[in-house]
């Protein structure tokens, strides 16, 4: 519960700086705790940060999450419902560098060919800065977007980036 409300807090807080000039004392003050008890569970800002990252993008991030429209129907709206934080991920480069892994992940389990590594390497990072370019701007710009029209179009793009990777498995 405490560490939820210090991760609140940040997100908040980040609405109005940069969480770099965010300081302890102010998430603490926000989040109504001591300094004592914000090192009981993190040592920095950063730390912080990290946490929070981690654990927002794995909670919408596993490796079925994608398979299916209702799932990533389901995906979306806890997304849409946590904008602000979601948002700040993407704009301090965790959401992408997350999805990255993620899809890497996915690479190694399909035993892609040492030779086709790179150009699948490639395509993965093309994939991801369409789709953290996709979610920037519905976050940013489309508050009334509906997650169903929005899983349809990243499933669709999901879909033909595993095609693809299939494919280069085959060559």
């Amino acid at each position: 519960m405490t560490k939820r409300m210090l991760e609140e807090e940040l997100v908040r807080a980040s609405a109005f700086r940069d969480p770099e000039e965010i300081s302890i004392k102010q998430i603490c003050e926000g989040a109504g705790v001591s300094r004592v008890t914000f090192y009981k569970y993190f040592g920095s800002v950063k730390d912080l940060m990290d946490e929070t990252a981690e654990t927002a993008l794995s909670r919408v991030i596993d490796a079925d999450g994608y398979q299916s429209s209702e799932n990533m129907e389901d995906i979306l709206r806890y997304i849409l419902l946590n904008r602000s934080l979601y948002l700040l991920l993407i704009e301090k480069g965790y959401y992408e560098k997350f999805m990255e892994k993620y899809l890497l992940r996915q690479i190694h389990n399909a035993g892609i060919a040492d030779e086709n590594r790179e150009i699948t390497k490639a395509q993965t990072q093309y994939a991801v800065s369409g789709l953290t370019g996709l979610m920037h701007w519905c976050l940013s710009s489309q508050p009334d977007i509906a997650p169903k029209k929005l899983a349809a179009l990243i499933l669709k793009f999901h879909q033909s980036w595993n095609s693809d990777v299939l494919e280069m498995r085959n060559l």
